[in-house]
């Protein structure tokens, strides 16, 4: 049974299934896609790299993220969020 709380303002009742599924999307879309700022500076980086293993780790940092924004997965750069994300969704789903 749920106990009534007096206080001087209002309080208002949120749905948590609500704030759970919106943080849950906010999260995957923060960590699955770079900003085109981002890309666009690495693309630039990669024209200028002057060596070819700089180029090649560019290359396919560049790869990474576009995977990432499409199949909406973590890049390799934080791949230990997803047990993270695995966990919460567990937890309040």
């Amino acid at each position: 049974m749920e106990a009534e709380i007096t206080t001087k303002t209002k309080l208002r009742r949120i749905n948590a299934k609500k704030i759970t599924k919106a943080v849950k999307k906010l999260f995957i879309e923060a960590n699955t896609a770079l900003g085109e700022d981002v890309v666009e500076a690495l693309k630039r980086a990669l024209t200028r790299e002057e060596s070819e293993t700089g180029r090649q780790v560019l290359q396919k940092i560049i790869e990474n993220a576009d995977i990432a924004r499409r199949k909406k997965c973590p890049s390799v750069r934080i791949r230990g969020w997803q047990l993270f994300l695995w966990k919460w969704d567990r937890m309040f789903t």
